[in-house]
């Protein structure tokens, strides 16, 4: 049993990380509607391009695991690379812009 724990344990800290190409719908509060979609992690936050806005979306850690546990975000399909790369892209043009 107490390995039982300890798998489930490992897999939760596995998905609590978000990884290249992950998208999170929002299924509530004020970007209700908006997918997430994970670009890279910087100091205590993660930066995210909002669709279909297009817009940079930054989350503190300790907020996406709480969206993640509260089910506030919703992890989905990991893009297409094709895709990806469009969204990074704009990505890097919104960030070269600030």
């Amino acid at each position: 049993m107490m390995a039982l724990t300890k798998l489930f344990d490992g897999i939760k800290k596995y998905l609590a990380k978000p990884k290249h190409r992950s998208v999170y719908a929002v299924i509530e509060g004020q970007y209700l509607g908006e997918f997430f979609v994970f670009m890279e992690s910087r100091a205590g936050s993660h930066a995210f391009l909002s669709l279909p806005d297009m817009k940079l979306r930054e989350m503190p850690v300790d907020s996406f695991k709480y969206a993640l546990d509260c089910n506030i975000l919703d992890r989905q399909r990991p893009l297409p690379r094709d895709t990806y790369e469009v969204c990074r892209a704009q990505y890097r043009k919104l960030t070269a812009e600030q």
